[in-house]
């Protein structure tokens, strides 16, 4: 597993996000996996190939799948081995028209008051009005929320960079509630025993308040985005 470690290293350098870097290590190994006998510096466009359509017709994986797959592959050989440029983007899967969960502002305002939770109430809110990414959600940390300027000041946002977004009066409101009875520490929204709030646990909170909205379209914490 030297290719392994060599490629855990080159994403370490080049400092990728924690997530990023945990698919494209956990989809690696799966592909050095199913070619067991031979090394995975000798495989060539045609195996890479084969392994996508394995993947799609046994595993019936998603078009993201696929994507961070093909991600992972290109990673590995043009960064780790350094490479000429590996055309492998007739791999990558077919771009879609599909249209991303569509909710009304009925449906919104259904779902935004359903939680009775005041942590899960801000936290829908937050995202909503913020404009929050889920990942941009969890790492906020308490210091980050400017409450004398109205700013939320997003660090590592997409393409690792900053960005400044506007506090709403109503969701200061809220915060200011929300951290009267919660007392964060350091994240500004942090898991029972402490430490940082997980996505998971973000999505579960969506999924709760679609059901007990009765909201029956497919939505995800990014349509409220």
């Amino acid at each position: 597993y030297d290719a392994l470690t060599r490629m855990k290293e080159e994403l370490i350098l080049r400092q990728y996000q924690f997530n990023t870097s945990k698919n494209y290590c956990s989809n690696f190994i799966q592909y050095m996996l199913y070619f067991k006998d031979k090394h995975v510096d000798d495989l060539n466009l045609e195996d890479i190939r084969n392994y996508l359509l394995f993947k799609i017709k046994i595993h019936r994986i998603s078009e993201s799948t696929q994507n961070t797959i093909v991600n992972a592959i290109k990673f590995y050989y043009e960064q780790v081995l350094k490479r000429e440029r590996f055309v492998i983007y007739d791999l990558r899967p077919r771009k879609t028209n599909k249209l991303p969960g569509f909710l009304s502002k009925d449906e919104i305002t259904k779902l935004l008051n359903s939680p009775d939770n005041l942590k899960h109430k801000t936290i829908l809110r937050l995202i909503y009005s913020a404009g929050l990414r889920l990942g941009e959600l969890t790492r906020l940390k308490v210091n980050d929320i400017r409450m004398d300027q109205n700013i939320i000041h997003i660090k590592c946002a997409k393409g690792k960079k900053d960005r400044i977004t506007m506090l709403s009066p109503k969701i200061k409101e809220l915060l200011l509630e929300y951290k009267e009875l919660y007392k964060p520490k350091y994240w500004l929204f942090e898991g029972q025993t402490g430490g940082q709030y997980s996505e998971r646990s973000v999505q579960q909170i969506m999924q709760q308040a679609l059901i007990k909205s009765g909201i029956d379209t497919h939505a995800t914490v990014h349509t409220l985005r």
